[in-house]
């Protein structure tokens, strides 16, 4: 069953107004925004149905730039609420989102969607990379495919050290 990785994002320009303006500015530019979709599906729903239908969009939407989904299986119930499913995907900016939404691929997806829900929760964001994926040291091995998710993010050694602080 695949895994759902999402990356550390806090809100970093705005919430640590004690940086000076050009670390702020830098780690500001290599936000993405992302589009986060926490869902419960009805219960007679085929729930792998749904993810192709959403994979064929992405696949089909060049905007997109990543995509990554997960179902729930460690969190306690109480804690989950009922919701089962994630998905989050990547765009270069909000305006890409934007031109997503307005999509007919999506506009037609999101009616067969909406049907397949019971509730959910959507969060769309501007996304700063504050920890970037890396490999380890001794390895010549490529890195995860987790470690895609981040478009045109430059080198941890090219971040101010600021951008890496929680």
């Amino acid at each position: 069953m695949p895994h759902f990785v999402l990356t550390n994002y806090p809100l970093f320009s705005h919430s640590h107004s004690h940086l000076g303006t050009e670390k702020q500015t830098l780690c500001t530019k290599m936000a993405d925004f992302k589009h986060l979709v926490v869902a419960k599906f009805k219960e007679e729903v085929v729930v792998d149905d749904i993810i192709k239908g959403m994979h064929d969009l992405v696949s089909e939407i060049d905007v997109v730039k990543s995509f990554e989904w997960g179902q729930d299986l460690e969190s306690p119930e109480m804690l989950r609420q009922g919701f089962t499913h994630s998905f989050l995907m990547g765009f270069r900016n909000k305006e890409e989102f934007t031109t997503f939404l307005a999509h007919p691929k999506h506009v037609e997806f999101s009616i067969t969607f909406s049907a397949a829900i019971d509730k959910v929760v959507l969060l769309d964001f501007p996304a700063v990379l504050a920890k970037p994926i890396t490999k380890p040291a001794d390895s010549t091995a490529p890195p995860p495919p987790e470690a895609t998710a981040m478009i045109d993010a430059p080198p941890a050694a090219e971040l101010p050290a600021a951008c890496s602080e929680n």
